[in-house]
């Protein structure tokens, strides 16, 4: 089968892409692309590793077709990355929550966040655990990132 061109804007710049019709998002980022932010686990969606924001949503890039994403604006975590001003408060909670220790994990879920707490424009998330429970963190309790991004609840509810 023939590839298809599809024009994505990623990470604020228009790239026009042939892909194949079969690939996912993830390969295209990652391996096309280069974008190492999106990691590949287990391919099913359940890890959170490949997670982007597609047109602001987060979504699991292992479960969408490149092909889906044609005319749709993506952002990678280095996308996020590249502005400091917006990213360095996110950042800095989140490493401050012991984020840093788990790299696979850091990339989606600082995008999670991201899209939450833009969801919720700027103000402490609430719902911080709902909003992160797609993304696998090794070795670290959900509890230390929700109280990171301002969820003032407490355990045992």
């Amino acid at each position: 089968m023939a590839k298809k061109l599809v024009e994505i804007n990623i990470n604020g710049l228009v790239r026009e892409l042939a892909v194949e019709p079969w690939a996912s998002l993830a390969e295209l980022l990652r391996d096309q692309l280069g974008l190492t932010g999106v990691k590949i686990g287990c391919n099913r969606g359940h890890c959170g590793g490949c997670t982007v924001l597609l047109d602001g949503k987060p979504v699991s890039s292992c479960l969408v077709l490149a092909v889906e994403a044609d005319k749709r604006e993506v952002l990678t975590a280095e996308g996020l990355l590249a502005d400091e001003a917006k990213a360095a408060p996110l950042l800095e909670a989140l490493a401050g929550a012991g984020l840093a220790a788990d790299p696979f994990a850091a990339p989606g879920l600082t995008l999670a966040a991201h899209a939450a707490l833009k969801e919720r424009k700027g103000g402490a998330i609430g719902r911080a655990r709902a909003d992160i429970a797609g993304n696998i963190v090794a070795g670290l309790g959900y509890d230390q990132i929700a109280q990171a991004l301002g969820d003032g609840e407490k355990e045992g509810r």
